[in-house]
């Protein structure tokens, strides 16, 4: 379980790595005054970037469980861990419910 919380935070590093320059690129792709000889070579390296860095293949995972279901977007924490939490108290502004 701990090696796909250690590929997560690799394909996550990865990702913030490259995120700057792909959006550089495609910035300037979308300008209408570079001739076509410079959108072939933006092109070129906008498909040379590397493809794991890919935004779709980060998985939500739990921070302390590395659990990749039922994730909390908010916290990054399973269901259960949530669930913990809330109930010792450490999250703020969460109480048990009673009717």
């Amino acid at each position: 379980m701990k090696h796909l919380a250690y590929k997560d935070k690799k394909l996550r590093k990865n990702y913030a790595k490259i995120e700057n320059s792909r959006a550089i690129i495609k910035m300037l792709l979308n300008n209408h005054f570079i001739s076509d000889k410079t959108k072939i070579v933006l092109t070129y390296k906008l498909n040379q970037l590397v493809k794991q860095s890919s935004i779709t293949k980060i998985r939500n995972r739990c921070v302390y469980t590395s659990r990749g279901r039922s994730v909390n977007r908010k916290f990054h924490l399973s269901r259960s861990q949530t669930r913990d939490f809330f109930l010792m108290g450490i999250v703020p502004g969460f109480k048990k419910a009673v009717w």
